[in-house]
């Protein structure tokens, strides 16, 4: 009659422990932004899975960890650079989603309820907003930037049915390079990328600036070229007028027709009104020169080398 009862105790006690195992699986999908320069919104996938169905294993809900920022200001980082995020219940709130542990508002975790006795997967999503300007800035350090984030799926009345995944949070920003040509003083415009200076008639010692602006998100060289190799052409005839080029205040002289001068190399990013480098042209001596029309042409390119 003893050996009876212990068996009975031990079957009760196995079956307790089963009622306290859902066996759950969770699984968070990967976020992953496609820049373009705007804001993003990505949704986010969630799966539950549950392998016992009894009333212990009905009611859960999903927090989520600070990621690598420390804190609910959610960033990406690559190296010292970083992109500020956040994750959300859905579009209607602006509530962060946070862990099981800093849980004040309904908002702040996502629910997920199995109200059929056979279902055993519930799917449910949220939202992954990337904001544009980003801490105020819109031009990035090129890179990839990543977060990961722990999300935990634990019962609503037990707090030992619980399960976790991590999944990452990433965008890839690539290289952009651009010129801008503006009157001296003028701001960086991605539009401005021509400019003509009309000197009118020529005289010696006569001068036009313009500022050549770069903007890069990661290492460039500029160069520019002279289609005469610093000298305007008659549009008929062999005949020629010498120009000075100044940068920035220093004289510069093109190594020939055609030939690139480095005008700069410099890794990092630029400031998001580019670098500046003020051009300035001073004709030479026209005399004896044949009436008509002298011209060259100015080509500037700017390479990325990240």
């Amino acid at each position: 009659m003893k050996t009876v009862i212990l068996l009975f105790v031990l079957f009760a006690s196995a079956e307790l422990f089963a009622q306290t195992n859902c066996r759950l699986t969770l699984n968070v999908d990967d976020i992953n932004f496609t820049w373009d320069g705007n804001s993003q919104v990505v949704t986010g996938n969630i799966s539950l899975r549950r392998g016992r169905r009894n009333n212990q294993c009905r009611y859960f809900r999903v927090g989520f960890s600070q990621g690598l920022a420390g804190n609910y200001n959610r960033r990406m980082f690559k190296g010292s650079d970083y992109l500020e995020y956040n994750i959300f219940r859905n579009s209607t709130t602006n509530t962060q989603l946070k862990t099981i542990a800093d849980y004040s508002s309904f908002d702040e975790n996502i629910f997920i309820f199995f109200f059929q006795n056979n279902q055993s997967t519930i799917n449910t999503t949220f939202e992954a907003r990337l904001p544009v300007p980003n801490d105020g800035r819109t031009f990035l350090a090129k890179g990839s930037y990543l977060d990961n984030i722990t999300a935990t799926a634990t019962g609503v009345f037990s707090s030992t049915l619980s399960e976790t995944d991590t999944f990452s949070i990433t965008v890839n920003i690539p290289p952009e390079i651009d010129i801008s040509l503006v009157n001296p003083g003028g701001s960086f415009d991605k539009n401005a990328t021509s400019y003509v200076m009309d000197f009118g008639n020529l005289d010696q010692g006569e001068s036009q600036a313009v500022d050549l602006k770069v903007r890069s998100n990661a290492g460039y060289t500029v160069e520019i070229t002279s289609t005469n190799g610093g000298s305007m052409k008659h549009l008929s005839q062999a005949q020629f007028v010498n120009y000075q080029l100044e940068v920035n205040g220093g004289n510069q002289s093109f190594p020939g027709p055609g030939a690139p001068l480095v005008l700069g190399t410099a890794s990092g990013v630029t400031p998001e009104n580019g670098v500046n480098f003020n051009l300035n042209f001073e004709i030479g001596d026209p005399t004896n020169k044949a009436a008509g029309q002298y011209q060259d042409t100015i080509t500037v390119t700017a390479t990325s080398i990240d």
